[in-house]
């Protein structure tokens, strides 16, 4: 592809996929350059297997708070895995990269807004479901990569100032969204995991898990999540792609049914 003025390009770098080229706009990054050996190589059909081991756990979790009123401890236990995996799965995709940013964090947001009033009505009307959570995330790491795109042309104080106006939304919005200010920061800790592989991201990984997930005594079951990542990861699992959003639609369908089921329970 010829390049533009003020474009510089990069072949071969390290981690390049495929032997891609990497080009660097004016202000914009894409595909950054990261290790040579990936951390992980998942087929399509290992993350079908994570997306539905994610959903189990959800389900799980889910029937517990709805049915149970939160007393099996156990099930609430088992829960913590659902949260880290859709992270991971969305982590994953960013950093492949996805062919359609925009159009995959749209897609958060709008079944976000279509499953919000029965998420309030099954489980908390005080805050917004994970689709809110995980498109905040993606957004966080993609402004991450790009935040040259507006900062560029500030001078020191502006941009102490632009990153102190980006923590404090940061803060805001995560007292508005499930699983709050680390749920946030989880997806973007494990892209740079992915992308750099150094033990202190993967200490952030991990501490951003067990905060998300209330830092109960329970919350170290979520960690599992990673080493089930990895057994995944060594098994050839050639399974077909379910419909592209019937992972979006199961979200509000499956609480609806719960909350059903619960009503029904208790006449």
């Amino acid at each position: 592809m010829p390049l533009k003025k003020g474009q510089k390009a990069y072949m071969g770098y390290p981690g390049c996929p495929m032997g891609h080229s990497y080009v660097e706009h004016d202000f914009i990054r894409e595909n950054p350059p990261r290790r040579a050996d990936p951390l992980l190589m998942l087929s399509s059909g290992q993350i079908e297997i994570l997306k539905i081991l994610a959903i189990l756990f959800m389900v799980i979790d889910h029937v517990n708070r709805i049915i149970y009123d939160g007393e099996q401890l156990w099930m609430l236990a088992v829960g913590r895995m659902a949260f880290p995996l859709f992270c991971f799965i969305a982590a994953y995709h960013y950093e492949k990269p996805l062919r359609n940013f925009r159009k995959y964090v749209i897609s958060l947001l709008v079944f976000g807004a279509i499953s919000q009033p029965i998420y309030a009505w099954a489980l908390n009307p005080n805050q917004l479901n994970i689709f809110f959570t995980l498109a905040a995330g993606l957004m966080a790491i993609w402004f991450y990569d790009n935040h040259q795109r507006f900062f560029s042309n500030l001078n020191k104080p502006q941009r102490i100032a632009g990153w102190a106006g980006v923590t404090v939304l940061w803060l805001l919005i995560g007292f508005t969204v499930d699983y709050h200010q680390a749920g946030i920061l989880l997806i973007p800790c494990i892209v740079l995991w992915l992308r750099y592989q150094t033990d202190l991201i993967l200490f952030c990984v991990l501490l951003a898990t067990l905060v998300a997930n209330y830092l109960m005594f329970y919350s170290i079951v979520g960690l599992l999540a990673y080493g089930l990542i990895f057994v995944v990861a060594l098994m050839p699992l050639p399974i077909p792609r379910l419909p592209r959003y019937f992972y979006y639609a199961f979200y509000p369908g499956h609480l609806l049914l719960l909350k059903l089921a619960a009503l029904y329970l208790l006449q």
